[in-house]
């Protein structure tokens, strides 16, 4: 190993990201859940053959844990 082996640093490894990205959309806003600071605001998809497809789909906002609860551990 080159003797300056500890001055190459990667650049994400020096900079990581935030543990959880919070959209400012959420500043304020509590878990529709559990009533916690909201991180996440999770959507309904209006489908093609909604009946009503011109309607406001659903929207909710809710914290970190609940957002795993609702779309599985992979959004840990």
């Amino acid at each position: 190993m080159p003797d300056d082996a500890e001055a190459i640093v990667c650049f994400a490894c020096a900079n990581p990201p935030p543990a959880i990205f919070i959209s400012g959309c959420c500043e304020g806003e509590q878990c529709s859940m559990c009533g916690d600071a909201a991180a996440h605001k999770v959507a309904e998809e209006i489908q093609y053959d909604d009946p009503n497809p011109t309607r406001h789909g659903f929207t909710a906002y809710v914290c970190h844990e609940c957002f795993v609860e609702i779309m599985g551990a992979a959004a840990r």
